[in-house]
């Protein structure tokens, strides 16, 4: 390990409420042995809780790491760029607040940006998962779809075209005769909505009250769940443990044997098999919270 500043998050001055406490190691990960360096717990939103387990992935930590010089990069010529009015982070790399991100990011790691995995404590914005933005993907029939542009000849008659560069102007531009072949004229509210296998789509109508639509859209949701699963599904989240978690993993990454492990959870059996067991559960939670 190697000695740093003293507390359970160096950026969190509200949890160093110790001068004794043991220093964090490179990754900014308390003494596992010790459940006070971890801070007060109690004050964690969920949000954070899935940072402090996913900030202990390797390839998170990788991901930040083989990006943060050229973000850095990246942020300083935005925001010395004339003209360019941009919301890059300012700060360093090794501030709370500045994120790496890529195309696959979301896909990756369900952030809009990666944070420095070596910091626990940081805003509230930038750990929050980006499915938690807008829990739904909403399809709008009052805004034209982007894809779409209208026939010159008849307002009423729509294409799809790809080529997004036509999409540049304010108003939308009209369709040539000669860009007409080979495109399928489709309604004017046409909407298409790309569905994965487990996902589905529910019109509501804004002009009718929405209590109704909800509990009928519910019940919907329900039935199908029922039929493809055989059971509602529901989030169970143990938090209570979530702490006994963060401590395994942060004990066999430090070395500890599985035996050690298992006294992290003395409601069950003190052997080798039970550390293993639990260091399993834990890193589920590395992937999955």
């Amino acid at each position: 390990m190697t000695r740093q500043e003293k507390g359970p998050d160096r950026h969190d001055k509200t949890d160093n409420t110790s001068e004794t406490r043991p220093a964090l190691n490179d990754w900014g990960i308390p003494d596992w042995r010790d459940e006070e360096t971890y801070g007060d717990v109690k004050k964690w939103t969920l949000d954070r809780w899935r940072w402090e387990f996913f900030r202990r992935r390797e390839d998170l930590r990788k991901f930040f790491d083989d990006r943060a010089k050229a973000q850095y990069r990246s942020n300083q010529a935005m925001k010395n760029a004339p003209n360019i009015a941009s919301s890059s982070f300012e700060g360093l790399p090794s501030e709370p607040g500045f994120g790496v991100s890529s195309p696959d990011c979301a896909d990756l790691f369900g952030y809009i940006s990666v944070p420095n995995p070596r910091i626990g404590n940081q805003p509230s914005g930038i750990i929050k998962p980006l499915a938690n933005y807008q829990s739904f993907k909403i399809t709008d029939g009052g805004r034209i779809p982007k894809d779409y542009i209208y026939d010159e000849g008849d307002f009423n008659k729509w294409y799809c075209v790809p080529q997004r560069q036509d999409m540049s102007a304010t108003r939308k531009p009209s369709i040539t005769s000669e860009r007409k072949t080979g495109l399928s004229a489709v309604p004017f509210r046409y909407f298409p909505v790309a569905l994965k296998k487990h996902e589905l789509a529910i019109n509501f109508d804004i002009n009718k009250p929405i209590d109704q639509q909800v509990k009928e859209a519910r019940e919907i949701l329900i039935s199908i769940q029922l039929e493809r699963h055989g059971k509602a599904l529901q989030v169970r989240r143990h938090t209570k443990k979530w702490l006994s978690y963060l401590r395994t993993l942060d004990a066999r990454e430090a070395g500890a044997s599985w035996s050690e492990i298992s006294t992290l959870h003395p409601e069950s059996q003190q052997t080798d098999q039970t550390g293993r067991d639990k260091w399993n559960q834990a890193r589920s939670l590395c992937f999955n919270l």
